[in-house]
């Protein structure tokens, strides 16, 4: 088992990074709802050689295919997108679809340094046009709208990952995309469920035992994990978050079960799942977790978890008609 060898000012990012109140809250989350995720993960296979299938799409076809589904879902939305991308202010740069681009990665930010929008998409659907709808899902939040912050960052993914869904379905309803690119696109939001699964439990788990950091226990913590077959893992994390600072993944875990719930729901009332999540994006900088649960769902996390598996068990997917 290797050690580690930081400096006084990464020890310290560590520190800072770990001791947020939004850290300490998300922890004790993680904490309390530990045997939950582990039933979560066991309830999952994972899948490998998933088949990004290529696809001829150029960049302005992405666009265009996002536009219209947007168009379809709620004209009012469509607009907001149009506008956000037509704004001079916001700094936008999409490039064309590449393989294998996955170093290259899509985001938007808000805030003292203005408004950004980055899409490198992959020559493919799922990492590729999906990608674009996802992004464009966050513009039209209040946050990307105001360039303002959210009240609770995790929540961020809600709003993306509720859209790829409905966005699949509609790809399906219009014959775009095949039942094995469906197929492609479970497995893939599930890996990736597991995989953030897996990394929050880790850790949560070098956050639980390295809070105060310094060199000596730093050492210590070396000498307890030498026999834990986990242990390089856990100090691969304890690394990152030195040099790197704090990986918001728990976000995607909270985006993914929350989303595919209201997804369900949306199936069975489109126009009033709708209106719900129209009045959500509105909002985004002003609802924690909570207020986010209560004013899509009506319900608290305990219930949206226990809907959440209630779906997984039924089988519920997105499939083509």
């Amino acid at each position: 088992m290797r050690s580690l060898a930081l400096s006084e000012e990464e020890i310290k990012r560590f520190n800072e990074s770990v001791n947020s109140g939004y850290v300490r809250r998300v922890s004790d989350m993680i904490n309390r709802y530990r045997e939950s995720f582990i039933m979560l993960a066991r309830s999952q296979t994972r899948f490998d050689n998933i088949d990004f299938e290529e696809c001829s799409y150029s960049t302005e076809d992405m666009v265009n295919i996002c536009l219209d589904f947007f168009g379809q879902f709620d004209g009012e939305l469509q607009q907001k997108l149009i506008t956000i991308l037509n704004n001079p202010e916001i700094k936008i740069e999409i490039s064309q679809p590449q393989p294998n681009n996955r170093d290259n990665k899509s985001f938007c930010r808000s805030g003292d340094d203005g408004r950004a929008l980055f899409i490198h998409p992959e020559n493919n659907i799922i990492l590729g046009l999906i990608v674009v709808c996802h992004e464009f899902a966050h513009m039209l939040s209040q946050r990307m709208q105001e360039n303002g912050k959210p009240k609770d960052d995790i929540t961020i993914e809600v709003e993306s990952l509720f859209i790829e869904r409905v966005f699949v379905n509609y790809l399906i309803e219009k014959g775009i995309i095949s039942q094995k690119v469906v197929e492609n696109y479970n497995k893939t939001r599930t890996n990736s469920l597991l995989n953030d699964i897996e990394y929050c439990g880790y850790r949560n788990e070098v956050v639980n035992l390295a809070r105060g950091l310094n060199k000596e226990k730093l050492a210590e913590l070396e000498g307890k994990l030498a026999n834990n077959k986990n242990g390089d893992c856990l100090l691969d994390i304890l690394n990152s978050l030195a040099k790197n600072g704090y990986d918001f993944r728990e976000r995607y875990v909270v985006g993914e079960i929350v989303g595919r719930v209201l997804f369900e729901r949306y199936l069975k009332d489109r126009q009033g799942t709708t209106e719900k999540f129209k009045n959500y994006l509105a909002h985004t900088c002003e609802f924690d977790l909570s207020e986010t649960l209560q004013n899509l769902l009506g319900q608290g996390l305990n219930d949206t978890y226990k809907e959440y598996m209630s779906i997984l068990d039924k089988g519920g997917e997105i499939e083509q008609e």
